[in-house]
C-alpha cells in the first residue's frame, strides 16, 4: 500500500467520524456529547492524515492509533457491553466496521520508494 492511500484512508475515516458525530446530534441518544466526541476525534484523525501527508509517519500513525482506540473502544463498549447488540444503530455498526478497516490499513506495510538509481 502506498503512503498516499494510507493518508487518504485516514482522512476519509476522520470525515466519517465527524459525520457520525453530526448524525448523533440528530438521533435521540447521544446528542451534544456525541457531536463533540465526533468533532474532536474526527479532527484528530484529520490531523493524523495531515501529518502522514507531510511526512511525519510515526507521529501521524500514533495519533491515528489513538483515534482508532478511542472511537472503536467507545462504540464497541456501548454497543456490545452496555446496551447489547440488538439495540445498536446502523450508524454505530458502520463506524465500528470503518474503525476495523482503518486499523487494518494502519497495520498494512507501506511501500517505500527505491533510492538506488536504475531500479524501478
Amino acid at each position: 500500500m502506498s503512503r498516499k492511500l494510507k493518508t487518504l484512508a485516514t482522512a476519509f475515516y476522520g470525515l466519517a467520524v465527524v459525520a457520525n458525530g453530526s448524525l448523533s446530534l440528530l438521533s435521540k441518544e447521544g446528542g451534544k456529547a456525541g457531536l463533540w466526541f465526533g468533532l474532536v476525534m474526527g479532527a484528530l484523525a484529520l490531523g493524523a492524515a495531515l501529518l502522514l501527508w507531510i511526512g511525519f509517519r510515526i507521529a501521524g500513525t500514533a495519533i491515528a492509533w489513538v483515534v482508532v482506540a478511542f472511537v472503536g473502544g467507545w462504540f464497541v463498549y456501548s454497543t456490545f457491553i452496555k446496551r447489547g447488540f440488538v439495540y445498536g444503530e446502523l450508524r454505530v455498526y458502520s463506524i465500528i466496521a470503518l474503525t476495523l478497516l482503518e486499523a487494518l490499513l494502519l497495520c498494512w506495510p507501506t511501500k517505500h520508494k527505491s533510492t538506488t538509481p536504475g531500479e524501478s
